[in-house]
């Protein structure tokens, strides 16, 4: 008798491919501690608590946890983890992203360059 431990590869069952279902209250059970835990973070800092990366992450994830809540609260809880964030100096921009750049990098030929 062989085990076929390996999934198979091409299979069509809906289950492989639909993520399980969310309800939203099992999501705001899961959301709130976090959400509070950024928030005192926030709350209690004199200065930024984090860097300028993982600011713009926390930030990113505090605004999508909080859709998984009611609007009312999810509203008041965004209003109070923008000021505080501003209250430290704000969400910083992200750097330019080398992709960005219109100059080509060095060595590479360019249409109309030869």
């Amino acid at each position: 008798m062989t085990l076929n431990r390996q999934p198979d590869l091409f299979a069509t069952t809906v289950d492989l491919v639909t993520p399980p279902a969310l309800d939203r209250a099992t999501m705001e059970k899961r959301v709130r501690p976090r959400i509070a835990t950024l928030l005192a973070q926030a709350q209690q800092a004199e200065t930024m608590p984090w860097n300028d990366e993982r600011t713009r992450v926390h930030a990113a994830m505090f605004h999508g946890m909080t859709n998984w809540l009611p609007e009312e609260e999810r509203d008041a809880l965004r209003a109070a983890f923008t000021r505080e964030l501003d209250r430290l100096g704000g969400v910083p921009e992200p750097p330019p992203s080398i992709w960005s750049s219109r100059t080509p990098a060095a060595g590479l030929i360019t249409p109309g360059t030869g």
